[in-house]
């Protein structure tokens, strides 16, 4: 199965202190910054890429591979300073825009884009991903 995600937005660094990134070691499986990186099960492979496609912005790449079967694409902007990619497991891919948390899922049969109310966040989220939100978002909605 393969499919590719391609979200397009800003790649622009703020200076103010309102957008800093919280200290968070999100490991090897995530990105802040353009770059790439694999992972791997039994069965389902995912490929996470974020490049610099000119103009100040950024292309953020989802390639899942199972089976050999294709999937959807789906596109979206990042929007905002702060964004974050962090995989969870091959499977779910947690994307924050700089103003959005999306979760994006996929199995042998469908791949999905779930969108994270600001309500949700601390019950559907890993602890990663709560305490990887930046500081203007942290204070807003995650008590």
């Amino acid at each position: 199965m393969a499919a590719t995600i391609l979200i397009a937005g800003c790649g622009k660094k703020s200076s103010s202190s309102s957008t800093a990134l919280p200290p968070v070691d999100l490991g090897q499986y995530s990105l802040r910054t353009p770059g790439r990186f694999q992972m791997n099960d039994a069965t389902n492979q995912v490929t996470v890429t974020v490049t610099d496609s000119g103009d100040k912005k950024l292309l953020l790449s989802l390639s899942w591979r199972a089976n050999d079967v294709a999937a959807t694409t789906a596109t979206r902007s990042l929007v905002r300073d702060g964004w974050f990619v962090f995989a969870e497991d091959v499977s779910h891919i947690w994307v924050f825009d700089g103003g959005t948390l999306w979760l994006s899922s996929n199995t042998d049969k469908s791949q999905a884009d779930t969108f994270i109310p600001e309500s949700e966040v601390d019950k559907r989220c890993p602890k990663k991903v709560r305490d990887a939100l930046p500081e203007r978002y942290h204070k807003k909605h995650v008590p």
